[in-house]
């Protein structure tokens, strides 16, 4: 499809147009969908997870510079 046009390649948009693209059935989409979903939210768990983690270990490393809290 594509075609060499002072040395650079073209397509033409209409046959792009034309062209059929396979697509899964909507209950496949809709599950692919909720997978996408579920792995974002775990994420998102994640990343709060470690930036309660970071907190924490700034708040008690400022602790024990500052004398409050001995080894």
């Amino acid at each position: 499809m594509s075609r060499q046009i002072i040395g650079q390649a073209n397509i033409n948009s209409q046959e792009l147009r034309n062209l059929l693209i396979p697509l899964p059935p909507l209950e496949a989409q809709g599950q692919l969908i909720e997978l996408v979903a579920s792995a974002r939210a775990e994420i998102a768990r994640g990343r709060a997870a470690a930036a309660k983690l970071a907190h924490d270990s700034a708040v008690q490393i400022e602790a024990l510079i500052l004398g409050v809290r001995r080894l």
